[in-house]
């Protein structure tokens, strides 16, 4: 059955607890899966552990080589690994790159192994009804998600068997918009979105405006349509602010105490042990910084190790390490009000929205409640899940369950497409990317050296292209340098291929490409004319 199906039986009878519509948050570390509940009309986050541990799904698949077994998630990450074993973590970051590993002596496509995970998040839905099925799914995608791992993406979802059941693959903030809009009374006012996510912590300020009544109605099914419009005003990221770099000072203060109790390093503990340690670190990391404002000291048991102890660590000793933190946050926010489209000040926000895993430890949500104020910043009980429940509440308007409220995004932060030149190798015309699509114009400066391959004569033409997701390439532009070789006392003429060009990209604006093209020199042959010539491009869209 696909989703369209169902919708289609959805209109002539409203479905029981039975049919799952679901959202699904695919994380680099961690992932989540939510349903929508028909009852409440809410989304609800499916606890994997049945109430005995984390809500969230660790990224982690293992292969056990002794058992020929496939583990997932929470068991995958804390169950013992021998060298014989396959482990593997931050799954977003490895699709794309179409990968192969050795199972059983076969080559088998990491796009397979992704799968198996799928199914296995997928089919938690069985522990709350045996009975259920799948209606419908809509799967959150990172904004800045690579073409090629989004193919590979689609591929999982179609080896899973889920194919017809994806009704779409919507990106993560427009979950989070959703998340944060339903049921709430809509108005005008200006969002500060922060995700702190594994990686980095990433944030964007949003000036929404709202048209109301402007969706067709479901009757007894919603709560009146509204389009929400929203145009970003800034957006940063900071890879040295991420959940990640946390765990780092864990594992540093965890190998400090082992080396104070056994004169181990790191180096010095086996492959068992070190497993054994990463368990250890991912049980009692969110516990420590869940202590911070307890004056007791917290102990740490370290019965994995002969002989087993014991060691304390402080309130002073936890504020210490999250000290560079806090000063790093408050950069990071005066970096995005300093980047915005618009003068907006701090006073201006209305709203703050708090999502991603950082956000489950309790001193990330007193630094940013104490920087905005607590009666502007929203918190989820689940911080990483208000994404996959976003993604529920999408499907449940897809399948006309609620009254949608639609969305649109501007953002004109992010590059839509590839820029670059075209350089001859191997007998060929080749596309090298100077600026990646979907990175930011304010982050996007590029430079690179090339050889030009023929005579230099008064001028060098030097072609500028963008590329589409097709692959298509399409001339924006052609750099002229005239009277490169220069035809005076500072300048000779130079024989084909030892001709040297320094070429630099940058955005000014979202709109406007800077080019620097500069003669780089020939070794001791030709040492650097001087030349150099700045364009300045408009590019459309």
């Amino acid at each position: 059955m696909s989703w369209k199906k169902n919708k289609l039986l959805f209109f002539e009878k409203y479905p029981d607890e039975a049919c799952f519509v679901l959202g699904i948050d695919l994380g680099n570390s961690m992932s989540s899966i939510s349903y929508f509940d028909l009852l409440r009309k809410d989304p609800v986050i499916i606890d994997i552990s049945g109430g005995y541990g984390k809500q969230n799904f660790p990224s982690v698949i293992q292969y056990v080589h002794d058992s020929k077994e496939w583990v997932f998630g929470e068991y995958a990450l804390l169950n013992a690994n021998s060298k014989h074993d396959l482990k593997l973590t931050n799954l977003m970051s490895k699709l794309g790159y179409k990968e192969y590993f050795d199972i059983n002596g076969k080559p088998v496509s990491f796009v397979n192994i992704y799968s198996r995970y799928i199914k296995e998040l997928i089919g938690n839905c069985k522990n709350l009804n045996p009975k259920a099925e799948v209606s419908g799914i809509v799967v959150s995608i990172p904004s800045y998600i690579k073409d090629e791992a989004f193919d590979e993406l689609k591929q999982a979802f179609n080896l899973a068997g889920y194919e017809k059941l994806v009704i779409s693959y919507t990106q993560d903030r427009e979950c989070i918009f959703k998340r944060y809009f339903h049921k709430k009374e809509l108005q005008k006012e200006k969002i500060l979105l922060l995700d702190f996510g594994h990686n980095e912590l990433r944030g964007g300020i949003y000036d929404v405006s709202v048209e109301k009544g402007t969706v067709g109605s479901l009757p007894g099914r919603g709560f009146g349509g509204s389009h929400i419009d929203i145009n970003c005003l800034s957006s940063v990221f900071d890879p040295d602010i991420g959940e990640g770099q946390i765990e780092s000072l864990v594992r540093e203060l965890v190998y400090g105490h082992l080396y104070e109790n056994t004169g181990k390093g790191q180096k010095d503990f086996s492959y068992e042990e070190k497993e054994q340690i990463v368990s250890f670190i991912y049980n009692y990391k969110d516990l420590i910084f869940q202590k911070q404002n307890d004056k007791k000291p917290l102990k740490l048991y370290y019965n994995f190790i002969y002989p087993p102890f014991s060691s304390s660590i402080t309130k002073d000793q936890i504020d210490l390490m999250i000290k560079g933190f806090e000063e790093k946050f408050n950069v990071f926010i005066s970096n995005l009000f300093r980047k915005s489209n618009e003068k907006v000040r701090v006073q201006e926000i209305d709203s703050v929205i708090c999502t991603g895993g950082g956000f489950e430890m309790h001193f990330a949500r007193n630094i940013c409640t104490e920087y905005f104020g607590s009666e502007r910043v929203t918190f989820y009980k689940n911080s990483k899940g208000a994404i996959s429940e976003g993604a529920a509440i999408i499907a449940a308007e897809n399948l006309s369950l609620i009254e949608p409220r639609s969305i649109s995004i501007s953002d004109r932060k992010q590059i839509n497409r590839e820029i670059g030149i075209q350089i001859f190798q191997n007998n060929q015309y080749k596309f090298h990317t100077m600026i990646e699509k979907n990175s930011f114009w304010w982050n996007s400066k590029k430079e690179c050296f090339f050889i030009v391959n023929e005579e230099i004569k008064d001028d060098i033409s030097i072609d500028v292209f963008e590329r589409n997701t097709n692959l298509e390439t399409e001339k924006i532009t052609s750099l002229d340098l005239d009277n490169f070789s220069g035809r005076d006392s500072s300048r000779i003429e130079r024989p084909k291929g030892v001709t040297r060009l320094k070429l630099t990209m940058a955005f000014l604006k979202h709109n406007l490409l800077n080019i620097i093209v500069e003669d780089a020199g020939f070794g001791d042959i030709f040492k650097k004319s001087g030349y150099k010539k700045e364009f300045q491009i408009e590019i459309a869209g």
